[in-house]
């Protein structure tokens, strides 16, 4: 058994429902739902029956002649029955010196990129402009380079290849600067390694005891960093098997590959696993022999 409200009936369905106290205060005692509330509304509160009605204005269109309802508010703003005929209007009424935008005749200017001869509205011509375009794909071929208003750039090089770049003053914060994102990662990969794992200790020392001779960590045009690069050709990766065994690796791995091979390099790659099993790249002596 409720305690605190009551049972009402709705005025629309006559529905027994439930209200609490704070309903019954609010009012909320007429209507089981909005629903319900919704019906009453279409019936009670449409037309001169709405507390907001106001009676409308009859006026006449100053195009077409037609009568239309205008609000008392808008009677002063109305003035057309239509956007058409409002458009009549205006090419009769606001051309030439009649609009509220002219300023005088037109003036001949010469666009600054392509040197055509343009035909510009006074008021234009009065604004503070330099220069004067006859489209955009002018002004984007203007504004470039030393003609750009924002122009400061410097000679830098390359913190990874070397490679003389050009760039803004104001652009990164940092002292280093890369000729391509390439570069970037490579340079924070290498920096990055303190260092060298198991696998790659085996490997080296392994190395080392057949006299083979090597480069570390070695860059090769702006694609990959070899674990051990044996000249002339040879790149050796040691993979560990964690890191080298999603798919996404494997396929960047195998990408990694086709490039280098395409550019004249032999690739060699070992799995850790293999490598504590006891594989060496035998290859490799038989190509030093």
């Amino acid at each position: 058994m409720r305690k605190n409200g009551k049972y009402f009936y709705c005025i629309i369905c006559t529905k027994k429902f439930y209200r609490k106290q704070y309903s019954i205060r609010k009012g909320h005692t007429r209507f089981c739902s909005s629903k319900c509330y919704g019906k009453w509304l279409k019936i009670n509160n449409i037309g001169r029956k709405n507390p907001n009605w106001e009676e409308r204005i009859k006026k006449k269109c100053l195009i077409c002649h037609k009568l239309i309802l205008v609000l008392p508010c808008n009677k002063n703003r109305t003035k057309f029955c239509s956007r058409k005929c409002k458009g009549k209007w205006k090419s009769l009424h606001e051309t030439g010196s009649n609009n509220y935008n002219w300023r005088g005749n037109y003036k001949t200017v010469k666009c600054k990129s392509c040197k055509k001869i343009i035909r510009i509205a006074q008021n234009a011509y009065n604004k503070k402009q330099r220069y004067h375009f006859c489209s955009r794909k002018c002004v984007y071929a203007y504004y470039r380079g030393k003609n750009h208003p924002k122009w400061n750039s410097r000679i830098f090089k390359c913190a990874q290849c070397g490679e003389l770049i050009i760039r803004p003053k104001c652009g990164s914060k940092t002292k280093l600067k890369f000729c391509s994102k390439s570069c970037h990662g490579l340079y924070l990969i290498k920096h990055s390694r303190t260092k060298d794992t198991d696998i790659e200790k085996i490997i080296e020392s392994w190395l080392i005891k057949n006299l083979v001779k090597f480069e570390k960590q070695k860059v090769i045009k702006k694609l990959t960093i070899v674990d051990f690069f044996i000249r002339p050709n040879i790149c050796l990766y040691v993979d560990g098997d964690y890191w080298h065994s999603s798919k996404d690796r494997i396929y960047r791995d195998r990408r990694i590959n086709r490039l280098l091979r395409i550019r004249g390099y032999k690739v060699i790659r070992i799995r850790g696993s293999k490598i504590k099993k006891g594989k060496r790249p035998n290859k490799v002596l038989q190509n030093n022999l």
